[in-house]
Order: structure tokens, then sequence, then C-alpha cells
């Protein structure tokens, strides 16, 4: 059973211009999707969730 009182963990997020980004670089976003599908190092990785600050 999930504890009720205890903080989410932060997604450390360095992209500033995306709407999910806080003011302190953890990501907001009720959903996080990485992808591609497959990944052989880290720069292979994209986060699909970005959304530019308007």
């Amino acid at each position: 059973m999930k504890n009720s009182n205890s903080a989410a963990p932060c997604v450390r997020c360095d992209v500033v211009n995306c709407i999910h980004n806080s003011n302190d670089c953890c990501c907001t976003a009720t959903n996080i999707k990485i992808g591609p599908h497959f990944a052989n190092c880290c720069s292979d990785t994209i986060c699909q969730s970005f959304s530019p600050q308007k």
C-alpha cells in the first residue's frame, strides 16, 4: 500500500523551456513518456512528454 505522506520522487530535467520543468529542474508532468523503444546509450533516448513554454 502506498504511503500518502511520502513525497513524489523528482525526475530531474534540464530542459528549461519545457512547461513541465519546475524552477528547481524537476519534471512536473503527470505522465512521462521516454522513447524510442530501444536504446544503446543515454544519448539515444528522448523525452516525448516535452511541451514548449509559451
